[in-house]
């Protein structure tokens, strides 16, 4: 029998982290033992080594060191969750469960089917919001409905910004050694596998608030300068809390020196970005496999068998977009601009499913979310929650020439370009044979020539989204706005 207070279990899926952590906040509270655990089905297990589950195994590594300095443990559970959960609660005699509210539908359906189960041996379970700012039901519009258009939605999120503050208690709790589980000891080889853990998510934070932020309006398009915070695959493994960014990141607007906040504003914008696209996934759960845009359900797109592959090795002939696809290889990470030419290029350029997109970079990104994944491609896909964004193409040599002025980026990941000169880097093709044997370079030969010709699949691109919309039911006008279409 087991004395005083009924044990509490709480489930640290995507809550890697013992700071500002609000699962176990809450179930300290409660008075009984805390056990910290995961399932090996929790994104990390498995034989495909992918930049994803590196991650996650380094966090976890790091989670479990953190909790054995401080008496604990972290408890691992086999792989089915619907099997494993209940018979650990049952045997442990646990009241209580505490979990992170996820966006993803699939694990929408299994953590219903888990609390069924537990409720039924009397274990109670509660789900937190524990990885985004505002959850699911917390902001909506005059009408009760969900914000389905990202301004209006930004406006209500900033309106009440000041709620999210303060982290919730910094303490880590008193946890518990239980006899009769495993503890994590099979992640001892991954502390370093990829580089994650909320010791350093929360160095990388503090660097990026002292220098980076201030500039980051400014560079944050630029993929030679890379002014981003590279925080991305912490806050999608829950190395650190949102929450703690944000407040740290406000701390830096409102205490730096003056012109500081336009770069803090920036970035907060991005936190918005990604809890805007976890409420309509939990909104629209559909948009998991569907577009959000029902009129766009039956687009025509192509299979692209030989075009995607060339697309996913970084061989289309167009340097910005291979550039891309090659750093996606070799780190596991894209710089954010270029993840939008690339999606734009799959999509407008070879008129392939955004899905196979979707798919692909969640497979390979460090910082894979799916919530952010699949919002942020079917933005560029034109089939999600903007407006009216189909005519929204963007020109893979203007965005390189804009973006990338002297090829920095590409050179750094196209090194067969390396003696191609700056006024040709975006459009190799172009040299004249006499231009290419100065700069011992052969095009078709040491870089593919493009697969295909944007200005044509533009125009192409273009009349397949008209059809698309003059087919369903009208929303808005076809025309778009003055300088909108060309990127």
């Amino acid at each position: 029998m087991i004395d005083g207070p009924a044990p509490v279990l709480v489930w640290m899926r995507g809550s890697l982290r013992t700071t500002d952590n609000t699962l176990l906040s809450l179930a300290a509270r409660s008075g009984g033992d805390v056990i910290p655990f995961l399932c090996t089905s929790d994104g990390w297990s498995g034989s495909v080594d992918s930049p994803r589950r590196r991650m996650l195994r380094s966090s976890i590594a790091s989670l479990a060191d953190t909790l054995r300095d401080g008496g604990s443990a972290l408890f691992m559970l086999g792989e089915d969750p619907l099997e494993e959960i209940p018979r650990a609660a049952l045997s442990l005699r646990a009241g209580t469960m505490f979990v992170a509210r996820s966006a993803d539908p699939t694990f929408r359906q299994t953590d219903r089917l888990i609390a069924r189960g537990l409720e039924e041996i009397g274990c109670a379970v509660h789900e937190v919001d524990d990885g985004v700012i505002f959850g699911k039901d917390a902001l909506r519009t005059s009408s009760g409905t969900p914000y389905t258009v990202f301004t209006p939605y930004k406006n209500a999120w900033r309106s009440r910004m000041q709620e999210a503050m303060p982290p919730a208690p910094r303490l880590v709790p008193p946890l518990s050694r239980m006899p009769g589980l495993r503890t994590c000891q099979s992640l001892e080889g991954y502390r370093d596998a990829g580089r994650g853990g909320e010791p350093l998510a929360r160095k990388l934070l503090a660097e990026f608030v002292r220098g980076r932020i201030d500039t980051y309006h400014a560079t944050r398009n630029s993929p030679a300068d890379d002014g981003t915070s590279r925080l991305s695959p912490h806050i999608a493994s829950g190395a650190i809390s949102v929450r703690t960014v944000l407040s740290v990141v406000a701390e830096a607007r409102d205490g730096g020196a003056p012109g500081r906040g336009r770069g803090a504003e920036a970035f907060v914008d991005e936190l918005i970005w990604r809890d805007f696209f976890h409420q309509i996934m939990e909104n629209f759960p559909r948009v998991a496999g569907e577009p959000f845009r029902e009129q766009f359900a039956a687009f025509p797109w192509k299979k692209g068998g030989k075009s995607f592959a060339s697309w996913s090795i970084g061989e289309t002939g167009y340097p910005i977009v291979d550039a891309g696809m090659r750093q996606l290889a070799s780190e596991g990470w894209m710089h954010n601009r270029v993840r939008m030419i690339v999606a734009s290029f799959l999509t407008k350029d070879l008129h392939i499913d955004w899905g196979r997109g979707e798919d692909f970079f969640f497979d390979r990104l460090s910082d894979a979310d799916r919530a952010s994944n699949n919002g942020n491609w079917q933005w560029v896909a034109g089939t999600g929650t903007d407006a009216a964004p189909y005519f929204r193409i963007f020109n893979p040599v203007l965005q390189g020439k804009k973006f990338d002025p002297a090829g920095t980026y590409i050179r750094r990941f196209l090194p067969e370009l390396a003696r191609v000169p700056d006024s040709y880097i975006h459009a190799p093709w172009e040299m004249s044979p006499a231009m290419q044997k100065s700069c011992s370079f052969r095009s078709g030969t040491d870089y593919p020539r493009p697969i295909v010709d944007h200005a044509r699949e533009r125009e192409a691109a273009l009349r397949m989204y008209r059809s698309a919309k003059s087919t369903a039911a009208p929303e808005r006008s076809l025309t778009p706005a003055a300088g909108d279409e060309e990127r």
